[in-house]
């Protein structure tokens, strides 16, 4: 049939519209129809070697999900490393912070014990050129007890005030005056002097130690 009669023209086609095609209009063989117009050829184009039509559709959709569940479990190992990171950082920091303060505690425990060990034999008057290598401890654990308070070292099993990190310029040169008066003290024990020794012990305590607890260190 050539065309449509005229009462047909403008009657409703099955997709819902007036069908606007004019009378002698011809219709285009499905075979004739472009790739875009046809769903058969838009399937034929996904598939693979051996797959219909409709199972390439049905695998391109599995082979979508299966790589958007991928991203997704990508996404929450990256997020969980992450996390994982941040929590063996602070742990590590913590640890850090703790051996630290385990440190200068135990030295300066070790610093009182040569102090007490001194007291007797200087009260007795007696030979000081034995007392030397205690003062060898002291000069060198004192030559590093700035580097035992670093920054944030002032939380914890600590005395440390935040005076220490406030003024740490100070806090270093009370340092520097302390390792100046041992130095003098090794001298004096090495040469076996006595009463400089004394002198110079007695003095140690009020005001080189204690100069340096009362601003920075909690009663």
């Amino acid at each position: 049939m050539a065309g449509r009669c005229a009462a047909c023209v403008g009657q409703p086609q099955a997709g819902g519209g007036p069908d606007t095609r004019t009378v002698g209009a011809k219709i285009a063989p499905e075979n004739e129809r472009p790739p875009a117009a046809r769903p058969d050829m838009a399937k034929a184009s996904l598939a693979r070697p051996g797959e219909s039509p409709n199972m390439a559709v049905s695998n391109r959709g599995v082979r979508m999900i299966r790589r958007t569940t991928m991203l997704a479990a990508l996404g929450l190992l990256a997020l969980a490393g992450v996390a994982l990171a941040e929590v063996a950082f602070a742990q590590g920091a913590a640890t850090g912070t703790a051996e630290v303060i385990a440190q200068r505690r135990a030295g300066l425990k070790r610093m009182g014990q040569h102090m007490e060990a001194m007291k007797p034999v200087v009260e007795a008057g007696g030979e000081v050129k034995s007392l030397e290598p205690r003062i060898d401890d002291m000069i060198t654990w004192f030559r590093g007890l700035p580097a035992l308070f670093p920054p944030g070292s002032d939380a914890g099993d600590t005395k440390a005030l935040p005076a220490i990190w406030q003024d740490f310029g100070r806090f270093e040169s009370l340092d520097q005056a302390l390792l100046g008066q041992l130095a003098q003290m090794k001298q004096a024990a090495a040469a076996d002097d006595k009463t400089g020794f004394a002198t110079l012990y007695k003095s140690l305590g009020p005001q080189y130690c204690g100069t340096c607890h009362r601003p920075f260190r909690a009663r």
